[in-house]
């Protein structure tokens, strides 16, 4: 910043979200989902927070399927809407997938 320029703070909520996504990125133990759900609040901003709370499962090479385990009904519908735009980031890592298979891990005991 150069002399006589003032520093615009970008308002609350803003920095909220910032605040709270990078706490819930913290959370994220695998680096290739870290990854992934950054780009998804980049692309959708905060409404994409939720998929924080979505497990990446193991990919079916066989099947060219991998799992989501979601811990809420309202999350796997969230995912179900836009799951063209996880498949499309997991694509970047995993160029022969071609389906997601959201699970809801709520469902069972």
């Amino acid at each position: 910043m150069q002399s006589g320029e003032a520093y615009i703070q970008p308002p609350l909520n803003l920095r909220e979200t910032s605040f709270k996504f990078e706490q819930s990125m913290r959370l994220i133990e695998d680096p290739l989902w870290d990854r992934v759900c950054a780009e998804m609040v980049s692309i959708m901003g905060p409404a994409a927070l939720q998929i924080r709370n979505v497990q990446l499962g193991v990919l079916s090479s066989h099947d060219k399927i991998v799992d989501l385990y979601c811990q809420t009904e309202e999350i796997a519908q969230f995912i179900g809407r836009y799951d063209f735009l996880l498949l499309g980031s997991l694509q970047q890592y995993f160029p022969a997938l071609k389906e997601l298979r959201i699970n809801n891990t709520d469902e069972h005991p």
